[in-house]
């Protein structure tokens, strides 16, 4: 499997989360504040992304989970992939009312990060119990909270499995490269 290098876990036990996404409603980030605060664990939640709502966000992550979220803003793609390298994170959440196919879960997947996501769109294509989590459509602050409590809780055996598994779901259907090329010689061999 065609894995993108990553930093290995620091000895720190630190459950680190991570999303990308525009701060608009649809992307329910608000609701996504109220799991995290459900959470009784060690966690930091890193967000990539703006928009008119990061104001209002911020001040209620600063109430609700204060000191455990880092808001990046807007950065471009190549420091996103430079993040993702440099950086551990133990899953990527996608809380989104609606999607297309999310860019950021087959780039988190790539680094072979496994996923929760709304079943909205495409997530419930590239996702399942395999690599990932899969929400209701409009999910809970109590359906966010328990999903990642439940992927804290796995073994490490069990998480480097869906880790495993999102790699192979990128390389197999994603891999821009890979997908290119045989593309191509499908073409030429018709």
């Amino acid at each position: 499997v065609l894995k993108r290098f990553r930093n290995l876990k620091p000895e720190k036990n630190v459950f680190e989360i991570l999303s990308i996404s525009n701060m608009i409603s649809v992307k329910n980030i608000s609701t996504l504040i109220e799991g995290l605060q459900l959470l009784k664990l060690d966690f930091h939640w890193t967000h990539i992304g703006d928009g008119p709502l990061r104001k209002e966000l911020e001040e209620k992550a600063k109430k609700m989970i204060s000191g455990k979220f880092d808001f990046k803003g807007s950065i471009p793609n190549v420091e996103v992939i430079n993040f993702l390298t440099n950086n551990w994170i133990d899953v990527f959440i996608n809380v989104s009312l609606s999607e297309g196919v999310p860019v950021s879960i087959m780039e988190a997947m790539s680094f072979g990060i496994p996923c929760i996501a709304t079943s909205v769109g495409g997530n419930p294509e590239i996702i399942n119990k395999s690599n990932g989590i899969l929400l209701p459509s409009k999910a809970t602050a109590f359906d966010i909270g328990n999903a990642l409590i439940s992927f804290h809780a796995l073994t490490r055996g069990e998480q480097s499995e869906l880790s495993n598994q999102a790699s192979k779901t990128w390389d197999q259907d994603y891999n821009a490269t890979k997908n290119y090329t045989q593309f191509v010689e499908d073409i030429l061999s018709l």
